[in-house]
């Protein structure tokens, strides 16, 4: 996918999990308090991801669901199989 795009698809999917709060121990993230429309984004936190990392497992998540309504949307031929 051009840059540009990828940027953008991932920048969509990072909004879709919503933080809170997060509680530490000793620097470690411990907690995570975090909100999403479906179920989906469910059991993102591990212990010790930080708010950066969640937010990439979201936009991982958002672009495996959604990855061939975007190639029928912004290219003219799909991959072959």
């Amino acid at each position: 996918m051009k840059v540009k795009l990828l940027k953008r698809l991932r920048n969509q999917g990072r909004e879709m999990v919503n933080i809170h709060s997060f509680t530490e121990t000793n620097g470690i993230v411990t907690g995570m308090k975090y909100g999403f429309d479906t179920n989906e984004y469910r059991g993102l936190f591990s212990f010790g991801d930080t708010e950066e990392i969640v937010k990439e497992k979201a936009s991982r998540i958002y672009l495996k669901i959604n990855i061939e309504k975007f190639r029928k949307k912004y290219f003219k031929y799909s991959r072959k199989k």
